[in-house]
């Protein structure tokens, strides 16, 4: 199992549902990933708690400023710390340290161009029971809600988007020829 990856497109509230019953079926937590300042993570009870989800700032779903991990709410979250060589120290959340959890990106609509919505993601890279069973639960309704268009699962809201010519992609700087278009009938 280790390494599988849901990729989908949703914005405003495609996957509210989703994380609703995601959230009734698992006591989670969401923490936000990526390289902080301080030890102290950051951590939202709810999805809905979560500021501007469906809207990024980053054209590159790589480079997404919604990545989260979830995890059990009991969790301790590990954090890496990196000595930097021009000083200071900086402090890594990654689902790898923490076994227990998945990965959630939400990217969304950008906001720095009109009309790109930039894929997110579900990940799961360890073999631990907890992250599996979220991991299958959350692809799975995914997979149910979502209309699977080429290699992606698209929300009903990023559906109408497309179909109003919107740029479904990656990354927002790649050619055209890579966003995902509807299949030739």
């Amino acid at each position: 199992m280790t390494g599988k990856e849901t990729a989908f497109f949703a914005i405003e509230n495609d996957l509210d549902l989703i994380l609703i019953e995601t959230e009734e079926d698992f006591d989670i937590k969401y923490v936000k990933s990526g390289r902080f300042t301080t030890n102290e993570p950051i951590v939202y009870s709810s999805f809905s708690d979560i500021p501007y989800l469906g809207y990024t700032d980053s054209g590159d779903w790589a480079g997404s400023d919604h990545r989260f991990l979830i995890t059990a709410k009991d969790s301790v979250v590990q954090m890496e710390k990196v000595v930097q060589r021009k000083g200071g120290v900086l402090f890594f959340v990654d689902p790898e340290l923490n076994s227990n959890s998945i990965e959630l990106t939400v990217n969304g609509i950008y906001t720095k161009k009109e009309n790109v919505i930039i894929a997110g993601r579900t990940a799961i890279v360890s073999e631990d029971g907890f992250a599996k069973n979220l991991y299958n639960s959350l692809s799975s309704k995914l997979k149910k809600k979502f209309k699977r268009i080429g290699g992606y699962y698209v929300g009903p809201k990023a559906e109408e988007k497309l179909q109003k010519g919107w740029r479904l992609v990656q990354i927002e700087k790649a050619p055209k020829e890579y966003d995902l278009v509807y299949p030739s009938k």
